[in-house]
């Protein structure tokens, strides 16, 4: 267990299993960030999708990884993670680079789109299903898949987790 301290003195207890994939996502993400960013930088003369032309503040940062891995989920069919009126990921993403790069506006803006993806990250994803599966799993008992059928799902996945 992984113990925080937050500026307010509340303490909070985090399982280790937790702190490992949240370490892990932020990896994953910020590759995904790269990725944008890259584009972004080749996309010439587009007023919508223009890089930033200064540093991104850390909470930016984080926002913009939040909101790709959104549109990564919706794209996806995972759209009922997120309440019917929730921005698409692109929007999100669009309406970050939209304002400042840097600076406290900047890093409030993006700190509130990871906050929402963290809890949705947290609440319904397998925090291993990146370590052990090289993806994003849903854990979602809607299926209507019986006990049995999703042992036999789990133990497929586990047999093919390095295919």
């Amino acid at each position: 267990m992984k113990v925080f301290t937050t500026n307010d003195g509340t303490t909070i207890e985090f399982p280790d299993a937790l702190v490992a994939a949240g370490r892990l996502q932020a990896e994953r993400d910020a590759e995904l960030l790269c990725r944008l960013l890259d584009i972004l930088g080749e996309a010439e003369g587009s007023e919508h999708l223009r890089p930033p032309t200064k540093a991104l503040s850390l909470g930016l940062a984080l926002g913009l990884a939040a909101a790709i891995r959104i549109s990564l989920w919706q794209t996806h069919g995972l759209s009922a993670l997120f309440p019917e009126q929730s921005p698409p990921g692109h929007k999100l993403g669009s309406w970050l680079l939209r304002g400042p790069t840097a600076g406290p506006a900047a890093d409030n803006r993006g700190r509130v789109v990871h906050r929402y993806y963290s809890a949705v990250w947290m609440s319904r994803m397998a925090w291993d299903g990146a370590a052990e599966l090289g993806a994003d799993v849903l854990l979602d008992r809607s299926s209507g898949l019986t006990d049995a059928e999703l042992e036999l799902l789990a133990e497929f996945l586990w047999a093919h987790r390095r295919a």
